[in-house]
């Protein structure tokens, strides 16, 4: 009789052992399908387990996979795998702002900017912008950045510059038109003011410049007003003032036309003018004689012209009319005689004075009538001037 003892002691044999391997946190494989074979059970089980390890970050971890081979006689086998994740992918910009040049009053908000990554569903984008002064207040660099950072550190970086510029000038709020005004009534310049699309308080800086005319009264200024903003953007407004003397002079005192005797011409009157702009108006004065009926009867033309300076004048005329209307005065006047017709005595010198003739003439008549005699006569003697 012969006795067989039958024994299993040999473990399965693995058909496929999955190999350590690294991935990346968005490719991490299933774990395989292990199988096994064994010399005398067909249908071996295989026990799977795995064991995740957490790494430095949250994506970045150890899988540890186990398969387990037993026959029916529990002889086992073991195999592990070791899957290394890691996240080395930096995050992906959803949106880059590119460089950009800009006026100092258009420059934008910074955008909102977003990444995607290959394991982090959630990246957080950092953002930052530096200020660098450029050569004059409104004209300046921003340089924008923005950082994506996943769960394990990886970094992307994205830089925008946005260079704003002025290059705008100002513009004047109010212009003062081109005036043509008298002498009298130059007004003050205007208070002119000017906005510009980023200064708040521009310098608005005023010149003017005198250019003489034909006459003293006659001026043309041309004022210029020239608005800078804090970069030197100027804009520049003239405006041309002609000042103009139109208006005559006018007379202080105007003499009227007179009559008046030949003995009592007054002399002219100092005539004076004032003027709107001339502080000193010259007044002219001319006399004109014209003969009447006899020498001491006429008419005297006075005029006196009053011209300031720039030739603006102004006339006045008086007309003084001279009479002698008044009869000499005899100086002595021979009275009434009798007389001897022996002494009958010569004619007297008579002489006679005027008020305006120095030699008046005096005619000298006598007429003789007979009375009742001879020698008994009257003479009449009769003196005329």
């Amino acid at each position: 009789m012969q006795k067989v003892s039958v024994e299993d002691t040999t473990p399965p044999v693995f058909d496929n052992k999955p190999v350590d391997i690294t991935v990346e946190c968005d490719a991490v494989p299933v774990a395989e399908v292990v199988t096994a074979q064994d010399n005398c059970d067909l249908d071996v089980d295989v026990t799977y387990n795995e064991i995740k390890t957490d790494g430095s970050c949250p994506d970045s971890y150890t899988l540890t996979r186990t398969w387990i081979a037993i026959d029916n006689c529990g002889n086992a086998n073991t195999h592990v795998q070791k899957v290394s994740v890691e996240d080395t992918t930096p995050p992906v910009f959803d949106n880059k702002p590119v460089d950009i040049t800009v006026e100092c009053d258009a420059v934008p908000v910074a955008e909102v900017v977003t990444a995607q990554d290959n394991c982090d569903l959630d990246v957080d984008v950092t953002y930052n912008e530096i200020k660098t002064d450029g050569s004059c207040p409104d004209a300046y660099t921003l340089t924008r950045t923005w950082i994506a950072i996943d769960n394990c550190g990886n970094a992307n970086t994205h830089v925008q510059k946005v260079s704003v510029e002025d290059t705008t000038p100002p513009v004047f709020d109010n212009k003062p038109v081109d005036i043509t005004v008298e002498c009298d009534a130059v007004p003050t310049a205007e208070v002119v003011t000017a906005q510009d699309n980023c200064d708040l308080d521009v310098d608005v800086t005023y010149n003017e410049i005198k250019t003489d005319g034909s006459c003293p009264g006659f001026i043309h200024t041309d004022t210029y007003r020239i608005a800078i903003d804090n970069c030197g953007n100027a804009n520049t407004h003239v405006q041309k003032v002609s000042v103009e003397d139109t208006t005559p002079p006018v007379f202080d005192n105007k003499p009227v036309d007179i009559t008046v005797e030949c003995d009592a011409v007054p002399v002219a009157e100092v005539v004076t003018a004032q003027d709107n702009c001339d502080l000193d108006v010259d007044v002219t004065y001319n006399e004109i004689k014209t003969d009447g009926s006899c020498p001491d009867s006429y008419t005297l033309t006075r005029t006196w012209i009053a011209i300031d300076n720039c030739d603006n004048a102004t006339t006045h005329t008086q007309k003084v009319s001279v009479k002698d209307t008044t009869p000499p005065v005899f100086d002595n006047k021979p009275v009434d005689i009798t007389v001897e017709c022996d002494a009958v005595p010569v004619a007297e010198v008579v002489t006679a004075q005027d008020n305006c003739d120095l030699d008046v003439d005096v005619t000298y008549n006598e007429i003789k009538t007979d009375g009742s005699c001879p020698d008994s006569y009257t003479l009449t003697r009769t003196d005329c001037d």
